[in-house]
């Protein structure tokens, strides 16, 4: 194997796990665990926060 496609087979596995790895998060607040009480809502932000546009925005709609 050449060092030109070596090069070209690890780029594209790497595009292919940053890829996989950018769609694990969940927008929004996180649920707490089963049987834990839940924290007040004196201190944190409101439900919804205004959104901010960003390049990426139409991929993940």
């Amino acid at each position: 194997m050449t060092v030109s496609k070596r090069v070209t087979i690890m780029t594209v596995l790497a595009f292919v796990a940053t890829t996989g790895l950018s769609g694990c998060g969940v927008r929004g607040k996180l649920r707490p665990p089963p049987g834990e009480t839940p924290v007040t809502t004196d201190r944190l932000p409101p439900e919804n926060p205004k959104h901010r546009p960003f390049i990426l925005d139409g991929l993940v709609k």
